[in-house]
This record gives C-alpha cells, sequence and structure tokens, in this order.
C-alpha cells in the first residue's frame, strides 16, 4: 500500500472542496449558537471549538506527514480522522438523550446527517 497516497486522498475527501468545507464550518457554527440560544448553556459553544480544534489537528497531521509516509504515518492520520469523527458526534448522542422533542429531532438530523456523509465520503476518491 502507498501510505502517501492513501493520505493524500483523506485530505482531499475533506479538504478538497474548499466551498463544501466551508459550509460544513458555518453550519456546525450555526448549530453551536442555536443550543447557545435555545438553552442558554455554553455547551454548544464549546463542542464548535472542540469540533474546530479536532478539524485543525487532523488538517495538521495530514499535511506535515513526510513524503515518504510509513504504516505509522497512516495510523496516526486515521486515528486523527476518528477523533475527528467523535468530536462531532458526541454532541448530538448527548442531546439525543434529552426530553426535549426539539432537541431529539436535532440529534436525529444531525446524525443522520453525519451517516450520509460518513457513507459519502467511503465513495469519494476510491
Amino acid at each position: 500500500m502507498d501510505y502517501r497516497k492513501e493520505i493524500d486522498r483523506l485530505y482531499r475527501v475533506d479538504y478538497g472542496n474548499p466551498v463544501e468545507f466551508f459550509i460544513r464550518l458555518v453550519l456546525i457554527l450555526i448549530a453551536g449558537l442555536s443550543i447557545l440560544n435555545y438553552l442558554a448553556s455554553f455547551i454548544g459553544l464549546y463542542w464548535t471549538a472542540g469540533y474546530y480544534a479536532a478539524h485543525l489537528l487532523y488538517f495538521t497531521i495530514l499535511r506535515t506527514r513526510p513524503t515518504i509516509c510509513s504504516r505509522a504515518d497512516y495510523i496516526v492520520a486515521s486515528c486523527a480522522l476518528v477523533f475527528l469523527m467523535l468530536a462531532y458526534i458526541w454532541f448530538p448522542v448527548l442531546l439525543f438523550e434529552e426530553d426535549d422533542p426539539a432537541l431529539s429531532l436535532s440529534a436525529a438530523a444531525a446524525l443522520g446527517t453525519f451517516m450520509i456523509f460518513v457513507v459519502r465520503r467511503a465513495d469519494t476518491f476510491m
């Protein structure tokens, strides 16, 4: 397996379309601000900041790998991707447990969107 090629593919999937990436970041910010407004709690903003930090970490790992990558470089990049996905998904799961129908519906929409994104991502740039 050419690990450099695979790391480059991971980069193209997440950052290859700057408009789509920007829209994702804006939607996360809107969601965090909406939760701030609805719950009067900063947890939505903490989630947004954590998600942005996870993206920064993932981006940095993908861009700083050497020209000739080893299996360990690929494993680090893959672990960063899993961390990024967990940084997104923990909050909708937390909201899904609330007794508020609006929060449950929002959480279901966020989880559904995540599942669609993961399936689309798997089919991209194979």
